[in-house]
């Protein structure tokens, strides 16, 4: 996820927040009310911990999170 400074605006009309996020597809500054966040939940690379954990045990996983400007997402 993008992360931009404080001191920009977010780019939709009529919004004066400060930008949280830039749009992960165009760029677009985004405030926290304006930005779609997608989170999505992504499994390790199996071959590295299947000696590691007993038979019916979870994987390991990471959660990404992504932002969306309205037009991108």
């Amino acid at each position: 996820m993008r992360v931009i400074g404080r001191d920009r605006l977010c780019y939709t009309t009529g919004c004066d927040a400060p930008a949280e996020f830039a749009c992960m597809r165009c760029g677009k500054p985004l405030c926290r009310e304006h930005a779609h966040l997608v989170r999505l939940e992504r499994r390790l690379d199996t071959s590295e911990h299947t000696h590691d954990l007993p038979a019916l045990a979870r994987l390991p996983s990471q959660i990404k999170t992504y932002a969306f400007c309205l037009r991108c997402r």
